[in-house]
């Protein structure tokens, strides 16, 4: 439990993760449970975080955004816009100027597993409380 009450479960890992993959091999989880958090550059810009299994409906966002031309951002951008390394996003940064968004389905997960921010380290929390502790929109993503 954090400052602010909310459960979780750090995960410190003795090797890095890059993929869904390596966080299911590493964690032993489904890859619906691993969150993809990803950052969309443009003339908006965008936090979306996605469970592991599905793929971002692009046409659909960019719709929900006021049809803003919307692009995955390169590994610097990242870091300028999060102050966090691609592979370790955490969902639940300020991220100032950001749009925060999630896909509903992840609210009804038993387990999900997301970034911490740090390299080696993530979170295991109920579905429920990310839904609690995420501060953004719900929709439909995938």
């Amino acid at each position: 439990m954090d400052a602010d009450g909310a459960i979780f479960e750090e995960i410190v890992l003795d090797r890095a993760v890059h993929s869904v993959t390596d966080v299911q091999v590493a964690c032993g989880c489904r890859a619906e449970q691993v969150l993809k958090t990803l950052v969309l550059a443009g003339s908006r810009r965008a936090l979306v975080v996605l469970p592991g299994d599905r793929r971002l409906d692009l046409r659909a966002l960019t719709v929900w955004l006021g049809d803003a031309p919307l692009r995955f951002a390169t590994r610097s951008e990242v870091l300028a816009m999060t102050g966090q390394e691609v592979g370790t996003l955490s969902p639940f940064g300020g991220f100032d100027g950001l749009r925060r968004l999630a896909d509903v389905r992840i609210c009804d997960l038993d387990v999900v597993i997301a970034g911490s921010g740090e390299q080696g380290v993530l979170l295991r929390l109920a579905g429920a409380e990310f839904g609690r502790r995420f501060r953004g929109e719900f929709l439909d993503l995938a």
